[in-house]
């Protein structure tokens, strides 16, 4: 059993829960097919977030500094995940560069 957690995506929900999984110290495999990190809000040039109003930019922004920034969660930009097998507490994920993940658990944040 691996204690890892894969996140796939790195918008504001993949970035949120690779964050919140290793503020508890979980290790977390983050995998983005874009070779940038921020989703939508990013890609699309986004200019507010609503409710809040704030810069689209600074908000993902500081989203993305604190995952990078972390330790525990290694990224993998334009990559995807291109099979996943397995069970809860037991997955092993193929990514597209050829690599394998051994995670407990998945969080899929498309």
């Amino acid at each position: 059993m691996s204690d890892a957690v894969l996140v796939v995506g790195a918008g504001p929900t993949g970035l949120s829960a690779a964050h919140g999984v290793a503020s508890i110290g979980r290790r977390v495999v983050l995998v983005e097919k874009q070779d940038t990190l921020g989703g939508a809000p990013i890609l699309s040039g986004y200019a507010k977030l609503v409710p809040s109003g704030e810069w689209a930019k600074d908000a993902i922004g500081r989203m993305i500094k604190r995952v990078e920034d972390s330790p525990l969660v290694e990224i993998h930009k334009g990559t995807r995940v291109t099979k996943l097998v397995g069970e809860a507490g037991n997955f092993t994920a193929t990514l597209s560069s050829g690599k394998t993940v051994q995670a407990g658990a998945v969080i899929l944040g498309t």
